[in-house]
Formats: structure tokens, C-alpha cells, sequence
């Protein structure tokens, strides 16, 4: 292909990429109005979900209030609240920031002004509504402050009157005073003032019988001050009813009401944004699938122009890739031009030298050899990345295989060790702990067994140290842990591996002709089977423990669990076997005594049967003589 022909296609192609960058620039330009408008329109919704936010810490704030503060002497003595202060500070910050959303760039599109005033409006009306339920709470009172305070007062002062009145009549007041502050119905205050009315008659009627001027001021004082009493409850009741006796009554209904003028103006914001993003999204994307039709067109047209006169190189280059697909190698492609197709032969040669370079190196590693290196001008190609992450895969794959090799070897080991010492659990014990410290290249270990026989000396399940392994002596010493105690005693009770890499400097000491250290990491597992705790070994070491041996460990504690499960069993049945054997002595001992006591008993029977015979004859003789007499 000659330069003319390089110059035509690059004038054409530069000519078809113009006039697609028009049009890409046409929908860059859109898409940016667009999005703009969106963003504004999401920020716009952002902040009517913060407003959201607000009203739902301001109805939170307003129940702490009327929940808490009603019955905090601290509110009622100094008027302040924590509540209050803070319903004032977000409804200032909510009347800010609908202020400042009138303003908002989306606002006036939507026509959503209007519905911010009402907005502003309503939380003034709450934060008034809520002004006036604070200050008549406060007036209200709660013990000692405000109208409850004086009503208290009252109360005492007639009951502290030297006058004689009915005690039972000034418990029927309390009881209806008490049933109203705690019922809030109306019916209560009725009753309270009929009854006091009745009290003041009871008074009034009752004889000065010594007309004393003594009696008639007793008489006056009582009446003032249940008159006194009866004014101070009457403004209660008013209190609470300005209040509210219920949630949709008094200032409390307001309130309710006000509120629930709210959450519909929130509603309808919302709403409006998100149709009217929706909107605009919609009619985003139409453009744009306009746009991609028209540039898809115009790609159809240029690919049909050009397609005939690149087909030729196209051909050659073709050849030799379908060669390689083949399996087979093509020979180096001759470079026609030095346009753009002369760059795909280029490359098409330069992808046949880098997956020769790929199969080689791919031989040397099925051959073994992983230790091979990859040719650096290749290394940071998709292929070449990919035959190293396997290089490094299959290096992995080895030292996980050495790994479970180790991990098989060991298992055997020990199973071959538990079965030639099944019989001796002390000698099992030791050599479990001694092979098993030096097969994990640990330094220091303990293996204690459970003791859970009911005749132990301790009177209690207790785990008993049966061996110990130290730098590669055995420590023979006597240890007792109970459930629960230490590590291994915790170990037990969860029935749970342990793994320390911060061992307390106190905790253990591993010792040498050199000196002594604090182990680096201390590994404690529990012996369990069938979640039956047989024992604890405990291993600490110079160096952390890999994962791989951890797993060894727990797989190798439920074999020796096992093992010392059927040891026990097998101690416990011998046991058994020799107690019954005994007890089997004894009962042919006992039937042999019992045998001999029958054959005594026989023979006094006997004895006692021939005596009886004596003695029926002689009373029959007797019997005789005694008839024969009267005879005579």
C-alpha cells in the first residue's frame, strides 16, 4: 500500500472521527446538563431527607420531654431543660435550611417555595405548641413545685388541723384525687367536689357544744383551708386538661395535629423531586440512545467503506493467526505497509514470538523445573502473567502437598504409638507429649488426663498431669487443675483450642543450659471426642505455631481422645470384671454359711418337734388325772 493510500484512508478516517466527535460532543454537552440537573435535584432530595432526619430527632426530643422532664425536680426547680434546648436548636437549624432551600437552583424549576413557607410555618406552630406545653408542665408541677407543690401543702394543712372532722371522708378526696391524677377522667373531679362540698356541710353543721371561740376558729381554718385544697386541685385539673387528658386532646392534640401537618409536606417534597428526577433521566437516556443510533450508523457506513480494501492484509494476517490457533506455529508475516495494518502484522509477528516464549517457558515447568525464568521483555503480558501466578501456584501446591504429607506421617506415627501403649496410660501419656514436642518442633509440652472417677481424693472431676516434656527431659511432678482454672482448666470448660503469641511474662519459663525465655507462643487443646472432654495437652514454643500444625494437633487430639476413652473403658470394665469375680467368691462363701445355718435350723426343728410331742403327751396325761379325780 503506498503513502497516497495512507494519506486517503487517514483523511477519510479522520473526517468519519470528526464527525462522530461532533456528535460525541453534542452528547457530552447534554450529558452534562443533565447530570447537573440530576445532582442538583439529588442534593435537593438530600436535604429534604436531613429535614426528615430533624423532624424525627425533633418528635424524639419532644417525648424524652414530656416522658422525662414531667417528673425531674431539676426542671421544675431551675425551668431549664436539656429537651427543650435541644427542640429549640433543630428547629432554628430547620428553619435555616428551608430558608436556605428557597433558594436552592431547583426550587424555583419546581415551584417547591410555596411548600417550604408552609413548611416554616408549621415547625413555628410546633415550636410555639411546644412552648406552651413546657411552661404549663412547669406550672403544673410535680411533688413539691408549682400547683402539685401547693396542692400538697394544702393537703397537709387540713390534715394537720386540731379540729375534729371524718377521717374517711378526707380519704375519699385523696382516693379521688389520686384516681384522677393517674386515670386522667374527668369523672374523679366531680366526685372530688362533691365530696369536699359534703366535707365543708359536715363541718359547718358540726355543734360547738362548750361555744367556744376556740372551736369556731378551728372551725374557720379547716374550711379555708379545704377551700384552699379544692381551688388548688380544680387548677390542676385545668392544667392537665389544657394539657390534654389523652394524646388527641388539649395542647398535646394541637401538638399531635401539627405534626401530623408534617409528614405530609415532607411526603408530597419528596415526591415531587423524585418524579421530577425521574423525569429527567428518562428523557436523558432517550437522547442518549438517539445519539448512539446515529453514531452506530455512521460506524456501519465507514466499516462497509473501508471493509473492501483492508480485506487483502486482513487475509494475510488471518493466515497466520488461524495457523497458530491450529496449534502450530506460522512463519514471520511479511510487513506490506507501514499503516496501521503494517502495525497489526507487527503485532500479529510479535504475538507468535510471545507465545513461543509461553510454551517454553510452560515445557520447562511440566518438566520440573521451577526454577526457570521468564524472558523480561514478555513479563507484563496477560499470558505471561498468568503462566507465573501458576508457576507460583503450582510452588504453592508443593509445599501444601509437604505439608499433608507431614501431616499423614504424623498421624500414622502417633496411631502406631497409641496402639503399642494402649495398655499403660502413663507410658502412653509420655510418649504422646515427648513425640509429639519434638514432631512440631516445639519446646516445652504437658499432657494432663481427666480424673472423673467418683472415689478420686478430690471429690470432684479434675484434670491430673500424667506426663511433661522439657527441652528434651521429662519433668515428673504433680499438678491437679479443676474446671475452670488457668488456661488449661478454661480449655475444658469451652472445650475450645487456646492460642497465645502474647504469653505473660509470669505465665511459663523455657529453660536451657543457657538460660532461660518467655515463650513466644503457647498452644493449649482440649482431648474431647463426641464433645467428652479426656484431657488437655499444652505446648509452648520459641516461634508461633503454622496453621497446618494447629490443625495436626486438633486432629491428633481427638485420636488420643479416643484412645484414652477406650483405655478408660477398657481399665473401668477389667474393674468391673474383677469386682464381680469377688463378689462372686462371696456369694458362694455366704450360700455355703447359708447352707450349714439351714441344716442346723433343721435339726433344732426337729429337736423342737420331738420335745412338743413330749410335752402334748404329758399334758394329755395330765388331763387325765385331772378327770379321774372328781370320779374318786
Amino acid at each position: 500500500m503506498n503513502i497516497s493510500i495512507r494519506k486517503r484512508i487517514k483523511h477519510k478516517l479522520i473526517a468519519a472521527f470528526g464527525a462522530v466527535l461532533a456528535l460525541s460532543f453534542l452528547l457530552a454537552g447534554w450529558g452534562y446538563y443533565s447530570i447537573n440537573k440530576i445532582m442538583n435535584h439529588q442534593n435537593l432530595n438530600q436535604r429534604i431527607d436531613d429535614i426528615s432526619i430533624m423532624v424525627l430527632q425533633l418528635r424524639r426530643a419532644e417525648k424524652d420531654f414530656l416522658m422525662r422532664e414531667t417528673t425531674n425536680p431539676e426542671f421544675f426547680q431551675t425551668g431549664k431543660s436539656q429537651y427543650l434546648t435541644v427542640i429549640n436548636e433543630i428547629t432554628q437549624k430547620l428553619q435555616e435550611e428551608l430558608s436556605q432551600l428557597k433558594q436552592h437552583p431547583s426550587s424555583g424549576s419546581m415551584e417547591l417555595k410555596d411548600s417550604f413557607d408552609a413548611m416554616r410555618k408549621t415547625i413555628e406552630q410546633y415550636s410555639e405548641k411546644l412552648k406552651q406545653i413546657g411552661e404549663t408542665v412547669k406550672e403544673r408541677g410535680y411533688k413539691d413545685w408549682g400547683l402539685e407543690g401547693e396542692l400538697r401543702k394544702a393537703i397537709h394543712e387540713v390534715e394537720n388541723t386540731n379540729f375534729p372532722y371524718d377521717r374517711a371522708l378526707m380519704l375519699t378526696l385523696r382516693r379521688h384525687e389520686k384516681d384522677f391524677l393517674l386515670r386522667k377522667e374527668l369523672v374523679y373531679p366531680e366526685k372530688f367536689n362533691r365530696d369536699v362540698e359534703e366535707f365543708k356541710l359536715s363541718i359547718t353543721n358540726a355543734e360547738n357544744t362548750d361555744s367556744s371561740a376556740v372551736f369556731q376558729d378551728q372551725q374557720n381554718t379547716i374550711l379555708n383551708n379545704l377551700d384552699n385544697y379544692q381551688s388548688t386541685f380544680n387548677q390542676i385539673v385545668e392544667a392537665e386538661m389544657k394539657l390534654g387528658l389523652n394524646e388527641k386532646s388539649g395542647l398535646r392534640g394541637e401538638l399531635r395535629a401539627i405534626v401530623h401537618e408534617m409528614e405530609p409536606l415532607i411526603e408530597n417534597l419528596e415526591a415531587r423531586i423524585r418524579s421530577t428526577t425521574s423525569s429527567i433521566i428518562d428523557n436523558t437516556l432517550l437522547f442518549f440512545l438517539l445519539v448512539f443510533i446515529v453514531q452506530l450508523g455512521a460506524g456501519l457506513v465507514i466499516s462497509i467503506r473501508f471493509s473492501n480494501k483492508l480485506t487483502a492484509n486482513i487475509k494475510r494476517i488471518k493466515a497466520g493467526i488461524v495457523t497458530l490457533s491450529q496449534g502450530k506455529f506460522p512463519d514471520e508475516v511479511d510487513i506490506a505497509s507501514e499503516d496501521e495494518l503494517g502495525e497489526t502484522q507487527a503485532a500479529t509477528n510479535n504475538l507468535v514470538e510471545r507465545i513461543k516464549t509461553a510454551a517454553d517457558f510452560t515445557l520447562s515447568i511440566g518438566e520440573g523445573r521451577l526454577d526457570q525464568q521468564y524472558d523480561e521483555r514478555y513479563k507484563d503480558d496477560v499470558l505471561a502473567k498468568a503462566l507465573l501466578d501458576m508457576h507460583q501456584k503450582l510452588k504453592a501446591a508443593d509445599e501444601e502437598d509437604e505439608k499433608r504429607n507431614w501431616a499423614t506421617k504424623g498421624l500414622a506415627d502417633f496411631g502406631e504409638i497409641i496402639r503399642n501403649n494402649e495398655n499403660n496410660l502413663r507410658e502412653l501419656s509420655h510418649r504422646v507429649i515427648s513425640d509429639l514436642v519434638k514432631f512440631v518442633n516445639a519446646n516445652q509440652g504437658k499432657l494432663f488426663v481427666l480424673n472423673d472417677e467418683d472415689n478420686n481424693t478430690i471429690g470432684e472431676p479434675h484434670l491430673e498431669l500424667y506426663a511433661a516434656y522439657a527441652w528434651k527431659r521429662q519433668k515428673h511432678q504433680n499438678q491437679i487443675i479443676s474446671k475452670g482454672e488457668g488456661l488449661s482448666g478454661q480449655a475444658w470448660y469451652e472445650q475450645k483450642s487456646i492460642y497465645l503469641k502474647e504469653v505473660p511474662e509470669d505465665y511459663i519459663k523455657i529453660r536451657s543450659g543457657l538460660g532461660e525465655a518467655v515463650p513466644t507462643s503457647v498452644l493449649i487443646v482440649p482431648l474431647v471426642v463426641n464433645e467428652t472432654v479426656f484431657g488437655v495437652i499444652e505446648l509452648a514454643s520459641l516461634k508461633e505455631f503454622e496453621d497446618y500444625q494447629i490443625n495436626f494437633i486438633e486432629k491428633l487430639a481427638e485420636i488420643i481422645a479416643a484412645s484414652l476413652s477406650s483405655v478408660k473403658i477398657n481399665e473401668k470394665t477389667k474393674s468391673l470384671l474383677e469386682q464381680a469375680q469377688q463378689q462372686s467368691e462371696e456369694m458362694r462363701a455366704q450360700e455355703e454359711e447359708m447352707r450349714q445355718n439351714m441344716e442346723e435350723l433343721s435339726a433344732t426343728q426337729e429337736e423342737m418337734g420331738r420335745k412338743e410331742k413330749e410335752y402334748l403327751k404329758k399334758i394329755e396325761e395330765l388331763e387325765s388325772k385331772l378327770a379321774e379325780q372328781p370320779a374318786e
